[in-house]
């Protein structure tokens, strides 16, 4: 599958410093969406983990979005173009990324609720990494946006 995001900044506060997301996913298999996430929080800096809450909303028109996001004083920061697959092992979902102009990429993704489930999931996915044989100065802990930003 192959998905098009185009993120955006808000006028009320930076969201590269810190780290939110506003996006603009469209995709070759998927509806089109809006994506809200929050700022990244020092707990998750620290432990280079990140579960933050996410607010889809399917979208018809891209355009027309667009046109709103700019109509409030959003500014689009850049276009991420990404060829991926994903594979699902029980709670886990793994996800391949080869992203355009930057490199492949491995993400593990669970979903939490609640606290307990939340560091649940951290142990699970360094588990998981450990046995993939995946070292700390291997880990990337920047959104896709950032890496493209800082290659051009």
């Amino acid at each position: 599958m192959t998905e098009t995001d185009i993120y955006y900044t808000a006028p009320i506060r930076d969201f590269l410093e810190t780290n939110e997301c506003l996006r603009i996913r469209i995709r070759d298999t998927e509806p089109v969406e809006l994506t809200y996430k929050g700022e990244t929080t020092p707990e998750m800096r620290e432990q280079e983990q990140f579960w933050k809450n996410e607010v889809d909303i399917p979208i018809e028109d891209t355009d027309d979005v667009q046109h709103l996001l700019e109509a409030i004083g959003c500014e689009e920061l850049t276009t991420v173009v990404k060829h991926r697959s994903k594979v699902r092992f029980d709670e886990t979902v793994i996800t391949l990324d080869d992203v355009e102009g930057i490199d492949h990429y491995l993400e593990i993704e669970r979903t939490a609720s609640t606290e307990e489930e939340v560091a649940q999931a951290v142990q699970s996915n360094r588990r998981l990494l450990s046995e993939l044989g995946i070292d700390q100065p291997d880990i990337v802990d920047e959104p896709y946006r950032d890496l493209v930003l800082a290659s051009q």
